[in-house]
């Protein structure tokens, strides 16, 4: 038979930060002691920022410089394109890493 020590903690001094896609799925007594902010969907005159932040990421990633890595206007609109239908920032980062990763790859043999 195992035996638990209890001991008093303070955990005053601690925060909790959660997140989730849907506010449905966090019990209502969980929720009630949160201070809910929603972060809504980037918009599609958002996204370019965004895109060259995720490039930026991707350039550091390899250490690399930043002005090695571009996409082209068309890679960008299509990937705009794209978000309208799937409306997610984590896919929007793997479209933009495997589409670098993809030139990165042509780079290197050219």
């Amino acid at each position: 038979m195992m035996t638990i020590n209890k001991s008093d903690v303070n955990a005053a001094h601690l925060s909790w930060i959660l997140s989730t896609n849907d506010l449905g799925c966090i019990p209502a007594p969980l929720r009630s002691r949160c201070i809910i902010y929603e972060v809504p969907v980037p918009t599609p005159e958002q996204l370019p920022a965004i895109i060259k932040s995720m490039v930026g990421e991707y350039a550091v990633e390899r250490g690399l410089r930043r002005e090695f890595f571009t996409l082209d206007m068309s890679d960008a609109e299509a990937l705009v394109e794209t978000f309208k239908q799937h409306k997610s920032v984590r896919v929007l980062h793997r479209f933009v890493r495997g589409l670098l990763h993809q030139k990165l790859k042509c780079w290197k043999r050219n």
